[in-house]
């Protein structure tokens, strides 16, 4: 009778331990997928913010070089663009 006792005492326990550990696997589980995500989010967020940085840098130089090529053709130069010289061309 005694050992009965015992042995049901000891099925119960073990399923509550089983529940337990599953419990425990499964908070911890989801506490690091969370945390894989929310990294991915932010990895991808800062490298979003560095591709647009480096595209305004890229306009930005582009746009001094396009500058400093007006400054360096005078106005009437500009008369000799590839549309003038097509024109010419055709007379």
């Amino acid at each position: 009778m005694i050992m009965g006792i015992l042995e049901d005492d000891h099925k119960k326990a073990v399923v509550i331990v089983r529940i337990a550990l599953v419990w425990g696997m499964t908070v911890y589980l989801f506490y690091m997928q969370t945390g894989d995500v929310i990294r991915l989010v932010r990895t991808a967020g800062s490298t979003i913010e560095d591709a647009k940085h480096q595209s305004e840098e890229k306009g930005k130089k582009a746009a001094k070089a396009i500058k400093a090529l007006n400054e360096l053709v005078p106005e009437t130069g500009q008369a000799s663009s590839p549309e003038s010289a097509e024109g010419e061309r055709n007379k």
